[in-house]
């Protein structure tokens, strides 16, 4: 038997394997000996003869018996689309039957790895493959290996050029989130804190903003967006435009649901100019955000002293007074401010939770650590919101 097939071989026919060590070694035995038996000692033990008219059988694996298969369908959800297609569904037929299964929620999404050149992934888009695997219903989008991507080095006529031929229609949902890193300090090692609060060192998720420029035009249809545990701009001094702004009521008009869990950035990304261009924004949920002036370079003063504005009584305005018009759900559990003068970190002032309530008549559903005490003096002023 050739070295290259397996070990050990089942028969189709009669169900006895043969055990192809133990084969050889008695075939050399015999040769020695003269004879020929092949390991074969009494002709009742002489396996019978297999004809051409019994095809195989298809051999069960192990676990079909042992695990039911809607057992096995909830199991494999959690594998990425990569892991389900490319290697589970290769392993037997009955992996591959369970990997077509309609219940599976890798049918609703799928990833695409970005790469270091935003051209390069723009053509991939385009490519039939990918038009033909993001249709219904694959509707979510999540993009994987951005915060490596470099500058791209092509005009902005070129880029749009290209994010147009990359459209894909079908995808409503893109997540832009990335795994939370030690790197950015959310740790209680003393060390890795104290270098968070030293802004320019401390390595940051960013990726090329032209990225978010090249997806919102090349998904028109989009109504969900994940900026999840990325850091905020904008980054440098005179730079007004942000991750968020270019997704403008113009490339993405049903937009209507921005999460943005543990943002770290300026101030200023607080007034709403980021999030005015979206003009259906309904649904805002920025848990564990960190507003540090310090992003907002030479605005950086300015900035903090509209933070405390909102703080106080003395003026009308809100967080997000720019675009709270629609807002309906939003989300402020655990998110902080740094201190202008002791460079400390400290929970959102709950006077500016009470007056962004009071200033949003669109609220709906509101969460945030808001104390007890004063969530129910809110629902005495505004009974038709719900508080979390």
């Amino acid at each position: 038997m050739s070295s290259n097939l397996m070990k050990r071989c089942i028969s189709p026919y009669d169900g006895m394997s043969v055990d192809e060590d133990d084969h050889q070694s008695s075939s050399r035995q015999d040769a020695a000996d003269g004879t020929c038996t092949r390991n074969i000692r009494n002709e009742n033990d002489r396996p019978p003869i297999a004809t051409a008219t019994a095809p195989p059988t298809r051999t069960r694996s192990p676990f079909e018996d042992e695990i039911p298969r809607d057992c096995r369908v909830r199991i494999i959800c959690h594998l990425r689309p990569k892991e389900l297609y490319g290697a589970y569904g290769l392993t037997c037929t009955q992996c591959h039957e369970d990997s077509l299964s309609e219940t599976l929620s890798q049918k609703t999404w799928g990833e695409i790895s970005a790469g270091s050149e935003l051209e390069r992934l723009l053509k991939r888009m385009a490519h039939r493959s990918y038009q033909r695997a993001f249709n219904r219903p694959r509707t979510v989008l999540k993009m994987l290996g951005h915060t490596e991507m470099l500058r791209p080095d092509i005009s902005w006529e070129d880029l749009e050029s290209l994010a147009r031929k990359a459209t894909l229609t079908e995808v409503t949902t893109l997540d832009l989130s990335v795994t939370l890193s030690s790197s950015l300090g959310h740790s209680v090692d003393e060390e890795l804190q104290q270098q968070r609060m030293m802004i320019h060192e401390a390595p940051m998720n960013f990726y090329p903003r032209a990225l978010s420029w090249a997806l919102a035009r090349a998904l028109p249809n989009l109504v969900e967006l994940d900026l999840s545990n990325l850091s905020g701009g904008p980054r440098e001094e005179g730079d007004l435009a942000s991750e968020l702004s270019v997704f403008g009521h113009e490339n993405t008009p049903g937009l209507y649901k921005v999460t943005w869990r543990r943002r770290i950035g300026g101030c200023r990304f607080l007034r709403g100019n980021d999030l005015q261009t979206l003009e259906h924004l309904k649904e805002l949920h920025l848990d564990g955000l960190v507003a540090d002036f310090r992003y907002d370079s030479s605005y950086g003063s300015n900035t903090y002293g509209f933070f405390m504005e909102c703080a106080g009584y003395e003026s009308d305005r809100c967080i997000f007074f720019r675009c709270n018009d629609n807002l309906e759900r939003v989300s402020l559990v655990g998110s902080k401010y740094i201190d202008q003068e002791t460079l400390q970190e400290h929970p959102f002032p709950q006077s500016m939770l009470i007056k962004f309530v009071q200033g949003t008549p669109s609220l709906k559903w509101f969460r945030s650590d808001l104390k007890r005490a004063n969530v129910e003096m809110l629902r005495a002023e505004r009974p038709n919101v719900v508080f979390c």
